[in-house]
């Protein structure tokens, strides 16, 4: 089975849009729907349904997606392992990364395990909630996300990183030791785009964050800029909160918001790779970022 049908399907599932499918991956739309019936044929069943708003997946489609994701991955993994030939399989490891773990979490553990192995190269690739993707494509080894990131692969939780109200100093709400999230989300809110929090909030304060700015981008310094300005308050995790200046104030919430930080992996890896999330795992035990 061709792997450029697979990965074709998968984006245009993640973007819901054959044509956005297209221009991500370079193709006509013509060609991206021909390779996508041509997929369904070989299948023996439709995959993909078509409405005006773009296309989803048909139960059956739902049904064999952790399928159709688990082959995409093995056909990555054997060109990328073929691609090196077996005398000169590639030693880095290569993690990919939010910017709020690359900037604090992340580098002390890169730190603690080069002075361990010092010859190991560590490549870190910082992106967004697709880096799943990027696993899939053999652009990197493993990921240091939330769980709502594995897609189809293997996933080991590290940590709980739990999430603070962040107001300007300026702001009424400064001198508070706690806030509820129906309390704060009444005042002018700001949030990144692509976020899991936007569906944790719906549920919290049932309705969605009436939004005063929003940021294309998973870049936490950002928001917490825009908050020090007084342009409106946010919600961001504790690892993102080394970046707290004297113009912004972190709050608890209530009730507690937290996320799961976490390995996603595929079924084989390196033994550098292997070497480097048994590191991890042993050194979290206990971590708990926070605030006092």
């Amino acid at each position: 089975m061709d792997d450029k049908k697979l990965n074709a399907l998968l984006a245009a599932v993640r973007l819901g849009s054959l044509s956005k499918a297209a221009n991500e991956l370079g193709y006509t739309q013509s060609g991206l729907t021909l390779m996508m019936k041509s997929l369904e044929a070989e299948l023996g069943c439709p995959i993909l349904a078509r409405n005006y708003s773009g296309v989803k997946l048909t139960p059956k489609g739902e049904y064999l997606l952790p399928y159709i994701e688990e082959a995409a991955n093995a056909l990555k993994r054997l060109q990328a392992e073929a691609a090196t030939g077996a005398n000169d399989l590639h030693t880095a490891v290569r993690i990919g990364t939010y910017p709020s773990i690359a900037k604090g979490f992340l580098p002390q553990m890169v730190k603690d395990f080069k002075k361990e192995n010092p010859a190991i190269p560590i490549e870190i690739t910082v992106g967004d909630e697709h880096v799943q993707d990027l696993i899939s494509s053999g652009s990197i080894d493993i990921a240091v996300v939330e769980e709502s990131c594995k897609g189809g692969n293997v996933w080991t939780p590290l940590f709980e990183d739990q999430y603070y109200a962040v107001v300007p100093a300026s702001s009424a709400l400064s001198g508070r030791r706690s806030i509820s999230v129906q309390e704060l989300l009444e005042y002018p809110f700001i949030m990144s785009q692509y976020t899991e929090l936007k569906s944790k909030l719906k549920l919290l304060a049932g309705k969605p964050a009436q939004q005063n700015i929003a940021i294309n981008s998973q870049d936490d310094a950002s928001l917490l800029s825009l908050v020090a300005q007084g342009l409106g308050v946010t919600i961001l995790p504790a690892t993102t909160l080394t970046d707290l200046t004297d113009l912004a104030v972190a709050i608890h919430l209530e009730p507690a918001l937290r996320r799961t930080i976490g390995i996603v992996m595929p079924q084989q890896m390196s033994k550098y790779c292997t070497e480097f999330v048994e590191f991890l795992k042993e050194r979290v035990r206990g971590y708990a970022p926070g605030l006092e």
